[in-house]
């Protein structure tokens, strides 16, 4: 398979994000034992009458296993969502340049796709952070390049870019995309 490394970079990336998402609801359900029964998470018999039928845990515990239900669920559907559209649709021939910025915390990717020369129609794309080497990227950083971009049927918007170095995989959410005219 020609692109089996940035499929396995993708499974990878879902597979960290439900593995946080997953941390944070045992931190939910801790939360909640701490409202219903503190001996059961380890606390000493002196202190448990502060924990107990303290509503903030509860509140706390409940939100928490709600956010890392919901992540896990998005985390998967989009996974698999991308999969499908990659292998289901057909690509659209777009110019691609990349962009990337680095933070004090940590580095982002955003794709500019543009129909034609002229920038008729321009899509900025968050994107997943590549499985490719770094220097491979950063090569695309000053440049435009041709690239098949597949647009998701339901949104009608870009999720995924394949490029003769690999595949680029949208993030999910709508605020992952701007639309804009170029004048």
């Amino acid at each position: 398979m020609l692109h089996a490394r940035d499929v396995r970079g993708l499974r990878r990336y879902i597979l960290l994000g439900q593995l946080v998402s997953i941390l944070m609801g045992l931190a939910g359900l801790v939360a909640i034992g701490l409202f219903f029964d503190p001996a059961m998470v380890g606390i000493a018999a002196k202190q448990q009458a502060e924990y107990r039928g303290q509503s903030l845990f509860l509140m706390v515990g409940m939100g928490f296993v709600c956010f890392a239900l919901f992540f896990v669920v998005v985390f998967t559907y989009w996974s698999r969502r991308l999969l499908w559209i990659w292998r289901n649709t057909i690509p659209t021939p777009m110019n691609l340049s990349i962009d990337i910025d680095r933070g004090m915390d940590s580095t982002s990717y955003d794709a500019i796709l543009r129909v034609d020369a002229s920038g008729e129609r321009d899509w900025i794309v968050r994107l997943y952070s590549p499985s490719w080497p770094l220097n491979d990227l950063q090569s695309l950083q000053n440049r435009t390049i041709r690239a098949k971009v597949y647009f998701d049927p339901k949104s009608q918007l870009p999720a995924v870019i394949e490029t003769e170095l690999g595949l680029l995989w949208a993030m999910a959410g709508r605020s992952a995309y701007r639309k804009q005219r170029i004048i």
